[in-house]
């Protein structure tokens, strides 16, 4: 999981990309790849990786903006990356490990945004891993409804953990304000990825 993580998209799921290398925060800064730290503690900064392989490892620190310093990566990457980086981190939300090392009652919060997401692949991965949720096995949503059904599921998913805001970790303790200039920076150039 650290050397060899779930990089890649295949088959509606993150894959393995088979390429062995020790984890680093220089990659997630200077092309925004999702690095292994933070596709298992998803509910950690960039920031917050950097510090740990400096601390363990001697990294070289790296300048970090306010965004990578005070959001979680998984969330930056989530609602501002490209279609195939949404689809490979919407998958490790309903990742067991990564749920269990980054608890779960926060996820719904940011997987709702993804239940209207353009690509309907994005849509179906999201459903997935929210379905893995407490208390969202009996969710009705089609990934493939029209536009309007969506909103009203995601809105459902929305609701449901709103409910529990106060207790989130300060990473992924999102206002309304923060999320739109996220999704207003999303990468939305088409993406054509091979399965």
């Amino acid at each position: 999981n650290c050397h060899m993580p779930h990089t890649s998209y295949a088959l509606f799921k993150g894959i393995r990309n088979h390429t062995v290398r020790s984890p680093n925060v220089k990659s997630s800064l200077e092309h925004g790849v999702p690095n292994a730290c933070n596709l298992c503690h998803l509910d950690k900064t960039l920031e917050w990786t950097q510090r740990s392989l400096v601390d363990w490892y001697g990294h070289e620190p790296l300048e970090m903006d306010s965004q990578q310093s005070n959001i979680a990566a998984s969330v930056i990457w989530l609602l501002k990356g490209d279609a195939a980086k949404r689809a490979v981190v919407a998958w490790h939300y309903g990742w067991e490990p990564a749920q269990q090392v980054s608890g779960v009652d926060w996820m719904a919060n940011v997987l709702a945004y993804l239940l209207v997401d353009p690509y309907g692949v994005v849509r179906r991965i999201a459903e997935v891993s929210t379905r893995t949720l407490p208390s969202m096995s009996n969710w009705q949503y089609d990934f493939l409804a029209k536009r309007d059904a969506l909103k009203r599921s995601a809105s459902a998913v929305l609701a449901r953990g709103q409910q529990r805001l106060a207790g989130f970790p300060p990473a992924v303790r999102l206002n309304r304000e923060l999320i739109n200039n996220l999704l207003g920076e999303r990468d939305n150039r088409p993406v054509s990825v091979k399965e």
